[in-house]
């Protein structure tokens, strides 16, 4: 079964117009063709069938005017056995122990946090219990890590993946979603501190997604010329999100895209492998 670990669905009421003010937002959109959410989902579907892929986990973002919630995820994923839902929740929520126990029963394949959006300390000792239970329900977390470009944020440094060493530790699987990369050169990088995180532990990860540009290229490489490394990478777009390098001949379908891309510069199918054990199928 081939997975892609990372995709989003837009909001159901998003206001088109207003999103169109927003770079990235708008790039993606167009990359989709989107003129309304019904006709958005059956092109979702096409491009799924037309691909390698069986199934896509859909990543909420709850309190965006872009991005679907955890509970419109759920109603789409109820529709079509393509989409697997995941849950995006807060450590500090009041509630967490019941919002976890009902991602389980609606069957969640994993917890999606993006620190800096939600404006969490993972690094934060009262997040512990938050990470003893997702371990006690085998719910992988993943992560945003490096800087955040589509949604308002409050501290990007939340995004450092150091920060999760204690879950690491506690045993929680983890995905640290684009390896902690950054997009242009004058930013901060913090792939060396995921790479460290990925080796020291056994149950650290990272996906791929929104990785295909020409400063994240280098870091591919980096993955490619450590094989335990290439062991701790799944694959993922961030669908709507698309490859952004001037050597990629888009075909308009994010997907091919994507794995024709990291199989051209050398991944091979070690990037699928892990994750249906990872997410317990």
């Amino acid at each position: 079964m081939l997975i892609d670990i990372h995709t989003h669905l837009v909001n159901p009421n998003f206001d088109l117009k207003n999103c169109k003010k927003n770079f990235a937002i708008n790039l993606f959109i167009k990359k989709v063709n989107y003129t309304n959410f019904e006709n958005y989902i059956k092109n979702f579907l096409e491009q799924i069938h037309l691909s390698r892929l069986d199934k896509v986990v859909l990543v909420p973002i709850n309190n965006s005017e872009v991005c679907a919630n955890n509970e419109q995820v759920l109603n789409i994923c109820k529709q079509y056995p393509e989409f697997l839902y995941s849950v995006n929740l807060n450590p500090h929520s009041e509630n967490f122990e019941n919002e976890i126990k009902e991602a389980k029963n609606n069957n969640a394949v994993l917890v999606k946090i993006l620190p800096s959006f939600q404006n969490t300390d993972l690094s934060d000792k009262n997040c512990i219990p938050f990470f003893e239970l997702l371990k006690e329900y085998k719910l992988p977390l993943l992560v945003h890590t490096g800087k955040e470009y589509t949604l308002k944020t409050k501290n990007q440094k939340l995004n450092n993946p150091s920060f999760l060493e204690t879950a690491a530790k506690i045993g929680v699987t983890i995905i640290c979603a684009h390896c902690g990369t950054r997009i242009f050169l004058h930013e901060r990088s913090y792939f060396n501190e995921w790479a460290n995180l990925a080796l020291k532990y056994e149950n650290v990860y990272g996906d791929l997604s929104a990785m295909i540009t020409p400063v994240q290229i280098w870091d591919l490489k980096k993955i490619l010329k450590n094989n335990d490394l290439k062991n701790k990478v799944l694959f993922g777009t961030d669908y709507p999100g698309f490859p952004c390098d001037f050597s990629v001949k888009s075909s308009g379908n994010p997907f091919i895209d994507t794995y024709n891309f990291l199989e051209k510069i050398g991944f091979d199918d070690r990037i699928y492998k892990n994750t249906k054990e990872i997410l317990n199928l």
